[in-house]
């Protein structure tokens, strides 16, 4: 009995110190789990510092906040989550904020279309601004547009820039040549289409009259130039080049064989069949004969040799001289000619 009483003693000891450890841990679980649960706490903030400074009054500040905060737990169990706190010295407790979905929707500026707004005028408005802008500088005449240019959007600056190209090609068109026909719209009144259309227009009828005036031999057309379609004036630009091309062959080479028909009733796919025609039999001539027949070392009437060639050349009258061959310089006897050509 005696001996078992030791025992017993022990067991006693060992239950007290396992209800001690139970009721030690229960206490911290409940702390942590409070702690968990415990509502957002104001905070002393700095306005030099984002961090919180202690004073000698904060102890006691916080200990009476504490103590506000566990007479009534659940009043402030429906703050927000917590944000960065300002900048003043105050007790600011700790807001919850937008989330980033919500900031990016809410800070993202939205596209103007009229006008746009400075902040998002980028490097490509720019750079039309400033070559609209250089525009009219250089030509101050330009016709200007109702809005003012920063007004305007980017793609208006481009097509804008477009227009004026185009008005000073065609206006440079007309400085350059007073007889070209003007359009009955005013120039300004034209669209950009217009506006090239017209300048093709001009062109081809430029070089057509640069035809004419360079050759006055050319058979004109019944209707005046005035009146053809930009089609029609390259078609007759083409034909007219054709048949100077095959003149010239004729000129050239008049033992060239000739058509039944007249050159100027030859249509322009006739004429540069004539021509290529022409080219072929001129290049299978035997070399060393000249365009007027006379060929290397053929004696002329003297008995000298002719081994000199002379190219064709036009005279002063506007005909032409065939190619030929001629004996050397004082080659022939003296009081004597070179012989017939």
């Amino acid at each position: 009995m005696n001996a078992s009483k030791p025992t017993s003693s022990f067991g006693a000891f060992l239950w007290g110190c396992a209800i001690v450890g139970l009721i030690w841990f229960a206490n911290v679980d409940t702390k942590s789990s409070k702690r968990q649960f415990e509502p957002a706490r104001p905070m002393l903030v700095s306005s030099t510092s984002t961090r919180s400074t202690v004073d000698p009054e904060s102890p006691r500040k916080l200990e009476a906040v504490r103590r506000a905060l566990n007479a009534t737990p659940n009043a402030t169990l429906a703050t927000s989550p917590p944000t960065r706190p300002s900048t003043s010295t105050s007790l600011v407790p700790r807001q919850a904020g937008p989330s980033p979905a919500q900031v990016s929707r809410q800070t993202l500026p939205t596209q103007a279309s009229h006008p746009p707004a400075p902040s998002q005028r980028d490097s490509y408005w720019n750079s039309e601004f400033e070559s609209v802008q250089r525009q009219y500088a250089d030509n101050p005449r330009l016709p200007r547009p109702a809005r003012t240019l920063t007004d305007l959007t980017r793609s208006e600056l481009f097509e804008l820039w477009s227009w004026n190209s185009e008005f000073e090609s065609v206006q440079r068109q007309y400085e350059y040549d007073a007889a070209l026909p003007r359009p009955q719209r005013n120039l300004a009144a034209l669209s950009r289409s217009d506006l090239f259309e017209l300048w093709s227009w001009n062109s081809e009828f430029e070089s057509v009259q640069r035809q004419y005036q360079y050759n006055s031999n050319l058979p004109r057309p019944q209707k005046s130039l005035a009146s053809l379609s930009r089609s029609e004036l390259f078609e007759l630009w083409s034909w007219n080049s054709e048949f100077e091309s095959v003149r010239r062959q004729y000129e050239t080479n008049p033992a060239l064989p000739r058509p039944a028909q007249d050159l100027g009733s030859l249509t322009r796919s006739e004429l540069s069949a004539l021509w290529f025609r022409n080219s072929s039999a001129t290049a299978s001539w035997p070399a060393g004969v000249a365009e007027n027949g006379s060929y290397y070392g053929e004696p002329n009437q003297n008995g000298v040799p002719k081994t000199v060639h002379v190219n064709g050349y036009f005279r002063s009258d506007g005909t032409y001289v065939r190619g030929y061959y001629r004996s050397p310089p004082g080659s022939n006897p003296r009081g004597l000619g070179h012989g017939r050509r």
